[in-house]
């Protein structure tokens, strides 16, 4: 199985636990391209 496959499944099982607990899942994708570091881009929108 493709190595891009096979974590598709963690991250869905990871999002569905963080929504379970009552959380709002903020993934990588939700950022989207930035100028700048993706670190200063988590920080700024969370």
């Amino acid at each position: 199985m493709p190595q891009k496959i096979r974590f598709k499944k963690y991250r869905q099982a990871d999002r569905r636990v963080v929504e379970i607990i009552g959380d709002k899942p903020v993934m990588s994708e939700d950022f989207g391209a930035r100028p700048y570091s993706p670190e200063k881009a988590c920080v700024t929108v969370i």
